[in-house]
């Protein structure tokens, strides 16, 4: 269901076998991508566009949670003009993963990333919460740092542990903001993820693995390997220090997000053109 709110887009529960072909449509993970699109198109949406989260279609996939059964549909729907998925990139353009010639990757990681931008984190902290304690530009890049180290975690995960639990740490546990200050407690999350796996694999393993990731992706840019969650969480420790509880820090966040950023954004630009009716 979408939040409290949130217009549902009439006829948006389908199956892929029964897809509207007289009618452009727009997949995407959840609800969050559906606002996000509607705030960015405006009243120049195409009413007749039907922008809607993969949970509202009867999709199986046997791996992969959301993404898995977007991109489920999108190789069922590969050969329609008028459908288009729009999926978390990931890691997948770092890993060379290929996907449907109807599937549009987010331009970093995921769609959090779209509020990874100075303009956005110095507008959070001046019109947001009237701070002028730090930078906007020191936040981000000080985030940034953390998360990317995250990342490379993450990375090492997805291609040699898949079943590392990197996600039963809680960040607040190993991340503190004092004064605009980050403090990260990265020995502790490795030695807390390497616990709850049972020691398999060890320590010394997954510290040769993360060396090794840090050498291969020196280059490459924080869009493209952050996990935009992690970087909210992040943020969060950060706006808590300034009075934001940890809930609304993502919602504050994302309401920094103009349509200035789809000119930095080609694939999303993209999408917006689509749900107006233009050619994507």
């Amino acid at each position: 269901m979408p939040p409290e709110g949130l217009i549902r887009t009439p006829n948006a529960v389908v199956t892929a076998s029964v897809i509207d072909r007289a009618r452009r449509e727009l997949y995407v993970e959840g609800w969050t991508d559906v606002a996000l699109i509607l705030w960015l198109a405006g009243p120049t949406r195409d009413p007749h566009v039907l922008i809607a989260p993969i949970s509202e279609v009867k999709m199986e996939a046997q791996e992969g949670g959301e993404k898995g059964r977007l991109l489920a549909l999108a190789r069922t729907t590969q050969d329609e003009a008028r459908v288009i998925c729009f999926v978390d990139a990931d890691h997948d353009r770092v890993l060379g993963i290929s996907h449907p010639p109807n599937v549009v990757l987010t331009d970093g990681t995921d769609a959090e990333g779209y509020a990874l931008e100075e303009q956005c984190i110095s507008r959070v902290l001046l019109l947001g919460v009237q701070s002028t304690k730090v930078s906007g530009q020191d936040v981000l890049d000080a985030v940034l740092g953390v998360a990317r180290e995250i990342a490379l975690l993450r990375y090492v995960q997805r291609r040699y542990w898949k079943d590392l639990p990197v996600n039963s740490v809680r960040l607040t546990s190993v991340v503190k903001a004092r004064h605009g200050q980050l403090a990260f407690d990265f020995a502790k999350l490795l030695r807390c993820v390497v616990s709850n796996c049972g020691g398999k694999p060890s320590l010394p393993e997954v510290l040769e693995r993360l060396a090794e990731a840090k050498s291969e992706l020196a280059t490459v840019p924080d869009k493209d390997l952050v996990r935009g969650h992690d970087v909210m969480a992040i943020l969060g420790e950060v706006l808590l220090g300034l009075k934001v509880c940890r809930e609304d820090a993502p919602k504050l966040v994302r309401t920094a997000i103009d349509a200035g950023c789809l000119a930095r954004n080609p694939n999303l630009d993209r999408i917006v053109r689509f749900v107006q009716g233009q050619s994507s």
